[in-house]
């Protein structure tokens, strides 16, 4: 009798298929996000329509993304989690959080999300 660990084995070793090759950015692209996202958390923090705890945390994101900028230029190289992050806040612009919705709320810990 076949066990599903020997099931999913034999499964597994059979696939031609090669592993999803994992795209990279140029340098040029991180820079772009870097300045999205900057002007992503500039736009918030300065919205009249936010609220003063919104727009703290816009500050905090842009204090963030400068840190990462830091890195970036030292090392010329950052953690895939953390270009996930930048994208995540370039996403509000397109209204994943409300940026284009009304009463939208910006995420109270955003690198948790």
């Amino acid at each position: 009798m076949n066990t599903l660990i020997e099931q999913t084995v034999r499964f597994l070793s059979k696939s031609d298929s090669s592993f999803i090759p994992e795209k990279s950015l140029t340098p040029n692209e991180i820079e772009d996000l870097m300045d999205k996202g900057e002007e992503v958390a500039d736009a918030i923090s300065k919205d009249s329509k936010k609220t003063p705890e919104e727009r703290e945390t816009a500050k905090d994101v842009l204090d963030w993304i400068k840190d990462v900028r830091t890195t970036w230029e030292k090392e010329k190289s950052l953690h895939p989690s953390v270009v996930v992050k930048i994208m995540k806040v370039c996403a509000i612009r397109q209204g994943k959080w409300g940026w284009s919705v009304p009463g939208g709320k910006v995420p109270k810990d955003f690198r948790r999300t």
